[in-house]
């Protein structure tokens, strides 16, 4: 015997239960992906700023050994001035192991690129 009101379809509290499953499912991996996603773009920023960081040192490296060239009788602080001049990101430190000897000095040079750091030492 079929009746009248035969169950076809859902009841008002399965579409509740089954909207509040989704929205807890939906939240969760909103969550995982967000937390992965933000980390990938951390580490994406890291590595454009050592890149970068690394390039401007190879330019200052190259520059260093073309002074080298040009200049076999100058002072590494007028490459420092130089440098100073040419590469407003670089900031630079004289380490003069002997006073009495300015020419045994070493320049110490940082490039800094967002949170990376990049140090190299120059002598004559």
């Amino acid at each position: 015997m079929l009746h009248k009101f035969d169950k076809q379809g859902f009841t008002l509290i399965e579409v509740i239960v089954g909207i509040i499953l989704a929205a807890l499912l939906g939240t969760m991996i909103v969550q995982y992906t967000g937390t992965n996603l933000q980390a990938t773009v951390e580490s994406l920023v890291a590595t454009k700023n050592n890149s970068e960081a690394v390039s401007v040192m190879e330019e200052i490296t190259r520059d260093y050994r073309n002074w080298l060239e040009n200049n076999p009788g100058a002072a590494l602080s007028e490459f420092r001035t130089d440098l100073e001049n040419n590469y407003t990101g670089a900031q630079t430190q004289m380490i003069t192991l002997r006073p009495e000897d300015p020419a045994e000095s070493i320049l110490r040079v940082t490039v800094s690129r967002g949170d990376r750091k990049l140090v190299s030492l120059f002598t004559k």
